[in-house]
């Protein structure tokens, strides 16, 4: 019945910090915050579009279970050297009140490893994927942990070693035959779409990937979403969003492992506004669980503008919204918002089946009162806990 959340805060100009807190009781409460790391930020300048910005580092925390340990990843700087940014995780013992020494995930030729992903495996491997600028584009690695030692690989170079979409997620998972899998957001003649690669378990390095829904989306920047995978039953099972039909729009796609002959659909094609951030969990039945956020209002007939996304949030606010499916993936309920906040934004979610038979969601959510990370059971859809202001 233990619940886990944990997310990075700025505590300070120079400062920020990876913070923990518990539920006992399948989400019912939780107990105070602790900060279980702190870590100095580090701040390097960018060209966007022939444009000069910034940007700093983030701790990008990602947290599983795995046989009566909780194992947490994160990104800092190293103390004597800020630009030098490594991927670490540390596990506990005790459910989270004490963890050990971490270990380093990504190697020294790393530069600022960012977009992190995250998976554990009943048999005890670890993965980790991610986003890095060592060959000066953003490619993704990965690297599968085995005790204090990580080997990496790089995942794909990129049309003409240029790196993918710079600014989008990965997605890793371990599956049973030992091969590793990663999802991106790939970056080929202009258009902005998913595909996957894979690590076969006897292999050193990744095959070359594939896409998982061809190419649809020509888009002139990043729009800062990427995919969530799931296995079960021998299916590999993803979401994600593109907009080539117009509109920003949540979709589902399904393969038989090693085959990768994608069906897709789009999740909730007659909702209204704009959708984004979909993830996905399976519970031990194999019925499929997805959210994603979604604006409040309607969504425009035209493709997102060109550009990367940043700068505030535009409209009368974003929920979270829920579908389930119950036959494998074949068709999805209509999508349900959870708890509406005309005003508020919220914003990437997480969903998780709890023991119980009942779900928990968390988001991120930016109001006039500030930014917190909410909490949600879905047998109250009524009550939203927020764990920290």
């Amino acid at each position: 019945d233990r619940v886990w959340l944990a997310w990075d805060s700025r505590t300070g100009d120079e400062e920020q910090t990876l913070f923990l807190s518990t539920s006992e009781d399948g989400g019912r409460s939780f107990d105070s915050p602790r900060a279980i790391r702190t870590a100095s930020v580090y701040r390097w300048e960018v060209m966007v579009r022939g444009q000069p910005g910034k940007r700093e580092s983030r701790l990008w925390p990602r947290i599983a279970w795995q046989a009566g340990r909780l194992l947490v990843s994160w990104v800092e700087p190293l103390p004597d050297d800020l630009a030098t940014l490594r991927l670490y995780v540390s596990e506990s013992a005790d459910g989270g009140a004490t963890f050990g020494e971490p270990s380093v995930i990504s190697s020294a030729d790393a530069v600022r490893p960012t977009f992190v992903a995250f998976h554990s495996h009943a048999d005890g491997r670890i993965a980790a994927s991610w986003l890095d600028n060592r060959h000066r584009a953003q490619q993704p690695f990965a690297a599968i942990v085995s005790g204090q030692t990580a080997d990496e690989s790089l995942v794909f170079a990129g049309q003409d070693e240029k790196g993918i979409c710079p600014c989008c997620n990965t997605a890793v998972l371990l599956a049973d035959d030992g091969s590793t899998l990663v999802a991106f957001r790939n970056h080929k003649d202009g258009f902005r779409d998913m595909w996957l690669a894979v690590k076969p378990a006897d292999d050193s390095t990744f095959l070359a990937p594939v896409p998982i829904a061809g190419d649809r989306w020509k888009f002139d920047g990043c729009p800062h979403d990427g995919p969530s995978m799931a296995i079960h039953d021998g299916m590999l099972h993803v979401v994600w969003m593109d907009a080539h039909e117009g509109p920003q729009r949540v979709y589902h796609a399904r393969a038989r492992l090693g085959d990768w002959s994608f069906d897709v659909q789009p999740l909730d094609a007659e909702a209204t506004g704009t959708q984004g951030h979909p993830t996905l969990a399976i519970d031990v039945a194999g019925v499929l669980h997805v959210a994603w956020d979604e604006s409040l209002d309607p969504a425009s007939a035209e493709s997102p503008a060109a550009g990367h996304r940043h700068g505030p949030p535009q409209g009368s606010g974003r929920a979270i919204v829920y579908a389930v499916s119950r036959d494998g993936g074949q068709s999805f309920a209509a999508g349900r918002k959870l708890a509406v906040r005309p005003g508020a934004f919220q914003t990437r979610p997480a969903v998780m089946p709890l023991a119980d038979g009942s779900l928990g969601f968390a988001w991120n959510e930016l109001s006039d009162a500030g930014k917190r990370i909410v909490w949600h059971r879905d047998d109250a859809p009524a009550a939203a806990l927020a764990v920290r202001e």
